[in-house]
């Protein structure tokens, strides 16, 4: 978005946004995990973190912040 990337970064800012796609593409999402401490596992706050990408799953517009993965069942 506006500058370029060296080759390696450029491969995995690729892999990011390649997982933030899958998650926007799919119709139902369901998430099973245990509680652990009264907290979330590492992997799934993780997970969660590397999917949330502006403009891929949420937007800033002047009305505030939007998401992008709505009204995926029909």
């Amino acid at each position: 978005m506006g500058i370029s990337l060296d080759p390696d970064t450029q491969k995995i800012w690729d892999e990011i946004t390649k997982y933030s796609r899958d998650f926007v593409s799919y119709d139902y999402y369901l998430i099973s995990n245990p509680m652990w401490n009264f907290s979330v596992p590492y992997i799934l706050k993780h997970y969660i973190d590397v999917i949330m990408q502006a403009g891929i799953l949420f937007s800033f517009t002047e009305q505030g912040v939007i998401g992008l993965a709505q009204n995926k069942i029909k």
